[in-house]
C-alpha cells in the first residue's frame, strides 16, 4: 500500500530499515532534484545537492519535528546547501568551478556504458537553448512543464526546443541507435548512483 513520504521516514525511525529510506527517496528525489536545478542551473550540482541533502537528513534523524511534514523539510535542507553552494561558486575561479565538474560515474553493464557514453557525447553537440532542455528531458525525466519551470522558460518555447533538439541529436547518434531505448535506459539510471550512496547510509544510522 502506498505511504506519504511522512509515513515511510516514520517507519525507518521506528525499525531502521533502509528500505524505508529508498522508497523515500523514490517518491522524493525527482522534485528535490527539480527544484535544486532551478535553484543552481546546473544538473550536475543540482546531484550533489540532492545527495548532501539526504544525507543531511540522516546524520541527525530525530532532529525532524515528526508532527510536521517531511517535504518542506526536505526542501529547507536543500536551500541551505544551495546557498552555500552558491557562495563557494562565487568564491571559485571560473576554470576551477569547470574543472569540479564531476565525471559520469561508470555503469553497471558495457551496454549500458555505451548508451551513457554516446548519449553524452551527442548532447555535448548540441548548442543552447537546445542542450540543456534536452539534458533534463532525456537524462533526467523532467516532463517540458518541469523543464520550463526550473530554466524559467515557457512550455511553448520548451516543446519546441526539445522537439528541434531531438532532430539534431538523432542526427549526431550512431547509425541503428533507437533514440527512445537510449532515452529509458539513461532516464532511469540518472539518480540511481545518488539513490545507492543514501541506502548504504541509511544502513549505518542508528534510529532506535
Amino acid at each position: 500500500m502506498a505511504k506519504t513520504p511522512d509515513e515511510l521516514f516514520a517507519r525507518f525511525l521506528k525499525d531502521g530499515s533502509p528500505d524505508w529510506i529508498g522508497r523515500l527517496f523514490d517518491d522524493t528525489a525527482r522534485e528535490l532534484f527539480k527544484v535544486a536545478v532551478h535553484l543552481v542551473g546546473e544538473p550536475w550540482t543540482a546531484e550533489d545537492l540532492v545527495q548532501a541533502t539526504y544525507l543531511t537528513l540522516l546524520e541527525r534523524p530525530r532532529a525532524f519535528d515528526t508532527t510536521r511534514k517531511l517535504m518542506p523539510w526536505l526542501l529547507g535542507i536543500l536551500t541551505n546547501h544551495a546557498r552555500d553552494w552558491r557562495k563557494r561558486a562565487h568564491q571559485m575561479p571560473d576554470g576551477e568551478r569547470l574543472a569540479s565538474r564531476p565525471a559520469p560515474s561508470p555503469t553497471e553493464s558495457v551496454a549500458a556504458r555505451e548508451v551513457a557514453v554516446n548519449l553524452a557525447a551527442a548532447l555535448d553537440q548540441i548548442e543552447e537553448p537546445y542542450r540543456q532542455a534536452l539534458l533534463l528531458k532525456l537524462k533526467y525525466g523532467l516532463t517540458p512543464s518541469d523543464i520550463a519551470m526550473v530554466l524559467e522558460r515557457s512550455p511553448g518555447a520548451v516543446r519546441v526546443q526539445i522537439h528541434r533538439g531531438l532532430e539534431m541529436l538523432r542526427k549526431r547518434l550512431p547509425s541503428g541507435c533507437a533514440v527512445t531505448g537510449m532515452i529509458a535506459d539513461s532516464s532511469m539510471q540518472a539518480l540511481s548512483s545518488i539513490r545507492s550512496v543514501v541506502m548504504a547510509k541509511a544502513a549505518t544510522v542508528p534510529v532506535a
